[in-house]
């Protein structure tokens, strides 16, 4: 596999929020054993607008992921966020949420905003076993908010003649709920675009993934596909750097363009290249670039097509063709 470098990311995180309402038990910022050390904090509108402007000067496609280590429906200008950035069109924007905020009222909203995609983190079929894993969530609350979504969204479409947003959801394969897995799948995937199982992954060895498909290593390719920038505007490694351990650059201080193309960033891509990934400490310990492979299979008896990553399994309805990334 050959890696060019390409002159813009193709996804950026944008971390809107680092605080969260919730404290899920696999969350390495507000979980029960969570280690990271961070500040914490909400990005700035001011910073917002700068990020946007620039992207949307780079006159090509651009999926921005609005989310980061907290809720970003905790954001107070969130929807002036979103509002600010759907004016662009090269810019494809949405976010993942635990959807506890997501009123009918704010599902219209972003609707009318036109906002791309939409994910939504959901662990189970159980109020009991969703609680125990999402300290502070209300399961009924959540769904009920989800399957409205689903519907003004189904609605939306039926209106304006578009395919958008995308819906998906993703559940983490905790021990004490895989067994709800068959009923889970059977619940969503006929209603929404995409379902994620997202296998568990234990602190502290966070980014080492549990269904590795190829035992030989090769260059990351988050590192020629996408940036990472935290709420203050540190432009990290990449998402998986969860406690900015790697700062490439600041946002601010020089233009994303030249932080991509920079020279710190070309050193570490010049590491994964020459098989010396271990010379970066993020690195080192990650199994996040077995993620390119995957093992695709048609499930007849459902209708679904199955793609298993290390570090998902992603199930969609076969007449569904997707057209971002998430």
């Amino acid at each position: 596999m050959i890696f060019l470098n390409a002159p813009f990311p193709r996804l950026i995180h944008i971390e809107t929020s680092a605080y969260c309402n919730l404290k899920c038990r696999g969350c390495f910022f507000h979980g029960p054993h969570h280690w990271t050390t961070r500040p914490k904090g909400f990005i700035s509108l001011e910073l917002w607008k700068h990020l946007i402007q620039e992207i949307a000067s780079w006159k090509q496609p651009v999926t921005i992921s609005a989310h980061g280590g907290g809720e970003p429906l905790l954001h107070p200008h969130f929807l002036e966020l979103i509002e600010f950035a759907v004016q662009y069109p090269t810019i494809n924007i949405g976010f993942l949420t635990n959807a506890m905020y997501l009123t009918p009222d704010l599902s219209k909203q972003l609707l009318n905003m036109r906002i791309a995609w939409i994910g939504f983190s959901l662990d189970g079929i159980h109020h009991k076993t969703h609680h125990q894993l999402r300290l502070g969530s209300d399961f009924n609350l959540i769904t009920t908010n989800i399957r409205q979504f689903i519907q003004l969204r189904n609605d939306w479409i039926l209106k304006n003649r578009t395919h958008s947003p995308k819906i998906f959801i993703n559940m983490v394969l905790y021990p004490e709920i895989i067994s709800q897995t068959s009923v889970f799948l059977k619940q969503w995937v006929p209603h929404v675009d995409r379902v994620n199982l997202s296998f568990f992954r234990e602190s502290p060895h966070a980014r080492k993934l549990p269904s590795v498909l190829f035992n030989k290593r090769i260059p990351c390719f988050m590192l020629w596909k996408q940036m990472a920038i935290t709420w203050d505007g540190q432009v990290i490694l990449c998402c998986e750097d969860y406690n900015a351990e790697e700062i490439i650059g600041k946002a601010g201080s020089s233009t994303l363009h030249n932080i991509w193309l920079g020279d710190r960033m070309n050193r570490i891509r010049h590491y994964h290249r020459s098989n010396k990934p271990d010379l970066i400490p993020v690195c080192k310990q990650c199994d996040v670039w077995a993620d390119v492979y995957a093992k695709i299979r048609l499930n007849h008896q459902h209708g679904w097509i199955i793609h298993h990553h290390a570090s998902h399994v992603a199930y969609r309805k076969s007449r569904y063709n997707p057209k971002l990334e998430y």
